[in-house]
């Protein structure tokens, strides 16, 4: 019972830190008092531009002014497209794509996992050897392969995968494959993470085991070329965050004591020493600065980095389940079932 309450005590401090006292940030920036929201499970149609969140057994959307939000909880599994939701179920070998009124609007038989990319939906086999895309309610593409696949990133035309035998494959939006390419280097090969950036420019892997390396790929024609290439601290056998900022010009790289900044154009990284594991990064590119969310059971920090990795704000706090997102000039933590927007000025 005390665990809980010092929880709601730091959920309260955290709500009363950012709404009731604005905080100047440099110069020409500051946090000013927003707005925060009870989400709601009701399932009506959103009528404002919307956020997509996910919080502990509950999942949804709500609008960017914080006068809606639409609710369902979860199953075994939640998947959230831009106009439907999949609520999956363990016991049942069906796909079911609902729309936001709760109708079915397309049935799938398959006993796979669905997830979204960049509002695309994939299905993944339990063996984790085939992966095919639906669109509209029908299968626009299936592929099988002879590996285990280990991790799948995409963006609204391509589609990059890596596998336990130690390559990655890109394909195109139709599922044709485009290039293929096997890292080595390693004694052990294995992809553990992979990322693409949104005009499939770059692609970044974490790639093997003595040692374990981050590689970055430019593309080059129809080809990518190794760009950069950084030895890890620590290697990790699992798959790792990575992600490639909107603006392309920097990589963050988790790692077992911190995360790694990878500077694209310089070619260089710095490294953050952090007890937490990174959740999410967004590029503000209204203010030129980046939204760092990182956590551990129930302790998250954010961070506003500049571009040159200058720490502008950092605040530690505690929740469960917590996840960040920002939308122009503004930032939305969702915490306690509610969900607080942040505005920042000029």
């Amino acid at each position: 019972m005390s665990d809980k309450k010092n929880i709601i005590t730091a959920t309260l401090i955290f709500v009363l830190f950012f709404l009731l006292f604005p905080l100047k940030l440099v110069p020409n920036l500051n946090y000013n008092s927003a707005d925060s929201m009870k989400l709601s499970l009701v399932q009506t149609p959103l009528s404002g531009e919307k956020i997509p969140y996910i919080y502990k057994n509950h999942a949804g959307y709500f609008t960017k002014d914080l006068e809606e939000s639409w609710g369902v909880k979860i199953k075994d599994g939640i998947t959230l497209l831009d106009s439907s939701f999949i609520n999956s179920s363990r016991d049942k070998k069906i796909i079911q794509i609902r729309n936001f009124d709760g109708d079915i609007k397309f049935s799938i038989e398959d006993d796979g996992y669905p997830f979204s990319i960049s509002d695309r939906l994939y299905v993944i086999s339990r063996d984790r050897k085939s992966l095919y895309e639906i669109e509209e309610g029908r299968v626009k593409w299936s592929r099988s392969f002879n590996y285990i696949i280990t991790s799948i990133d995409g963006n609204f035309d391509t589609t990059v995968i890596g596998f336990a035998k130690g390559f990655f494959t890109v394909l195109d939006s139709d599922g044709e494959i485009t290039f293929d390419y096997e890292p080595g280097g390693s004694r052990v090969s294995i992809i553990y993470s992979v990322v693409i950036s949104k005009d499939s420019k770059y692609i970044g892997i974490v790639s093997g085991l003595d040692p374990q390396r981050f590689i970055l790929y430019e593309r080059r024609g129809v080809e990518y070329k190794p760009y950069y290439t950084t030895t890890l601290k620590d290697e990790i056998r699992k798959s790792v965050k990575l992600f490639i900022t909107s603006n392309n010009r920097s990589v963050f790289l988790q790692n077992s004591s911190g995360f790694f900044i990878i500077n694209i154009e310089e070619k260089s990284d710095t490294f953050f020493e952090s007890n937490y594991n990174l959740k999410n990064v967004e590029y503000l590119k209204e203010l030129d600065i980046y939204l760092v969310h990182s956590g551990a059971v129930n302790y998250n920090n954010i961070k506003l980095l500049t571009p040159d990795n200058r720490v502008l704000l950092e605040n530690n706090f505690i929740g469960e389940g917590v996840s960040v997102r920002s939308m122009n000039k503004s930032i939305y933590t969702v915490i306690d079932d509610s969900v607080i927007k942040l505005d920042i000025r000029e």
